[in-house]
């Protein structure tokens, strides 16, 4: 697509949080990109639905959509139940036909801004990739991520994953005594 043609993807799209109704959608998504991924979404997104009716849930999932269809998801998870600091990605997936035109980085940007909002320290994620230079890892490389041999603390279904990415969310502060006059 063209760069006006990705212009008007960016303006004519919206996120919204994740409703039971696109819970078929969303899978079917999961799947058009990685069918090994299936299962695990399927049991992210019943836990979520599980956690939000009992009033308990720490996890958000946002649905991407471009005329009235859900064309992209992405979400978090606290990596430990008593973590409100350190967060895993969980199912950023961009339908395949929108791949490149920024709507995987427009979604991933409103995540990282929720989190920082929450006073997030770190978010990280994991990525199996036979090719450690595959299209994911390019994805979260060029977003600001980096490789860590393995985070401190992570979801236990998570572990499977063979390379791991880290974004720090806290901006650091300067040191007063090295501000100019300090």
């Amino acid at each position: 697509m063209d760069s006006i043609a990705r212009e008007d993807l960016l303006d004519d799209h919206s996120i919204r949080l994740i409703e039971k109704r696109d819970r078929q959608d969303v899978l079917s998504l999961v799947e058009r990109n990685e069918e090994d991924d299936g299962e695990l979404a399927r049991r992210f997104v019943q836990r979520y639905f599980d956690q939000d009716e009992a009033g308990s849930s720490s996890d958000d999932i946002f649905v991407l959509e471009l005329n009235g269809e859900v064309v992209g998801v992405g979400g978090y998870q606290r990596c430990a139940p008593d973590n409100d600091r350190d967060y895993w990605l969980s199912l950023m997936y961009i339908h395949p036909y929108y791949h490149g035109n920024k709507l995987g980085t427009h979604l991933l940007d409103y995540l990282v801004e929720i989190l920082r909002y929450k006073k997030a320290e770190n978010l990280f994620v994991g990525v199996d990739a036979e090719d450690p230079k595959n299209q994911a890892v390019r994805f979260y490389e060029v977003n600001g991520f980096v490789e860590v041999a393995r985070p401190p603390v992570m979801p236990a279904e998570e572990a499977e994953h063979n390379h791991f990415y880290h974004l720090p969310l806290t901006v650091s502060q300067p040191d007063e005594a090295a501000r100019p006059g300090g």
